[in-house]
């Protein structure tokens, strides 16, 4: 993750991005650079809306789950501060 030219933390497999502009509505604050050749998947935020709402079973886990890894994130980007 990328802020003003600065690199702040480092993704590992697995992890979200984006979840706070899904959570917020709010425009990114970071870049995302891939320094490896790498695979990710994508949904429009409407298209996940509407996932998530006709499958309300996985909604609560969708949900914890970037909330848990932005914890993570903010926390290694405090300690590294």
């Amino acid at each position: 993750m990328v802020v003003n030219g600065k690199s702040v933390a480092e993704l590992q497999q697995g992890q979200f991005i984006g979840e706070m502009g899904f959570i917020t509505d709010e425009v990114p604050l970071v870049d995302i650079v891939a320094i490896e050749p790498t695979r990710c998947m994508w949904w429009s935020k409407s298209k996940l809306q509407d996932f998530l709402k006709n499958n309300p079973e996985l909604r609560a886990s969708f949900q914890r789950s970037p909330g848990m890894d932005l914890s993570s994130r903010l926390q290694a980007a405090w300690t590294k501060g």
